[in-house]
């Protein structure tokens, strides 16, 4: 009796074990502002535009400029180009505008003076040519506080000076059109974390194309045969990121499931790209086996052994 006592002991601690270490670790998700501000001086929003052209078009982009202090403030507007630099995963703006781009901009206004807690619309109207060169653009446009307004460029020591950017995406198809078709994986991993118990998905996507595209879309885990809901789904790249053209850039996404999902499933990845949404699929099968399942295994292969163990002793006493 004292045997099998001691191999109860072995048990719980196993089970504790296992309470533990089954639970899958939640990894919390923040979404994105949708604007730019630090609590004080200005806002603006949005944080990022992007526009697909045929060539001979007129558009106005509007941006919302909001002074959040209790004084006037006026600001500069400038325009500058920009690069995506690091296989696109940063931006690097220059100091000067690409003279293409320029030649779009029509009523340009260098400045704008905001009364206390204004909100007020900030346009910049762009006319490009049907003669454009077809492919991608990049520029921003900043806004930056000078301090208190009094007629004249004054700091003020109460307003913290700001730069505040918004990068711009202009896509251009022209007569030649867009060698779209050419968007492929260059490569796509999915595997299932045992610890964290979600599945993960490596993605390289491979634009040959002419133009800057933002690939967005779904990812879709479904059911083959198991246990766990039917289908899961989780978006892919809503924070919008860019992949510009002739390049290549990686995302990374985690899909948490629920504790007892188990078997094998498909992992369906569809995403949207260019100025006719084309869509592009990938499929890959997985196997899903959670910790909690070969642990338990484990531990009833143990108690076996234990009970055999016990019944032996017990018959040669």
């Amino acid at each position: 009796m004292r045997l099998n006592g001691k191999y109860l002991k072995v048990l719980v601690i196993i089970t504790l074990i296992i309470s533990v270490f089954a639970q899958p670790l939640i990894i919390p998700i923040y979404a994105q502002s949708e604007t730019q501000s630090n609590g004080n001086g200005i806002s603006v929003s949005p944080v990022k535009i992007q526009r697909n052209f045929k060539g001979n078009d007129k558009d106005t982009l509007n941006f919302t400029l909001l002074n959040n202090e209790d004084q006037d403030i006026k600001l500069s507007v400038t325009l500058k180009s920009f690069k995506l630099l690091n296989n696109n995963q940063e931006i690097s703006f220059d100091t000067t505008i690409d003279e293409t781009v320029l030649n779009w901009i029509r009523n340009f206004k260098n400045s704008v003076v905001l009364k206390p807690k204004e909100k007020t619309e900030y346009k910049l109207e762009l006319n490009i040519p049907g003669d454009t060169k077809p492919g991608g653009y990049l520029f921003g446009i900043f806004f930056e506080t000078q301090g208190k307004f009094s007629g004249v460029s004054i700091k003020s020591e109460t307003i913290i000076k700001q730069s505040i950017g918004v990068p711009v995406i202009v896509n251009i198809a022209g007569v030649e059109g867009i060698s779209y078709g050419q968007i492929t994986l260059d490569s796509y991993d999915v595997s299932y974390n045992i610890i964290t118990n979600s599945v993960d998905f490596s993605v390289v996507i491979l634009n040959n194309s002419n133009q800057i595209i933002t690939p967005t879309g779904v990812i879709t885990i479904k059911k083959v045969f198991g246990t766990g809901p039917e289908e899961l789904t989780s978006s892919f790249n809503s924070d919008g990121k860019l992949v510009n053209a002739f390049s290549l850039r990686s995302f990374t996404k985690e899909v948490l499931l629920n504790r007892f999902t188990f078997g094998r499933f498909e992992a369906k990845l569809d995403f949207l790209y260019g100025l006719e949404n084309n869509v592009y699929s990938q499929t890959v099968s997985i196997y899903i086996i959670p910790i909690g399942i070969p642990v338990i295994i484990l531990v009833v292969i143990l108690l076996i052994i234990f009970k055999l163990r016990a019944r032996k002793l017990s018959s040669e006493d």
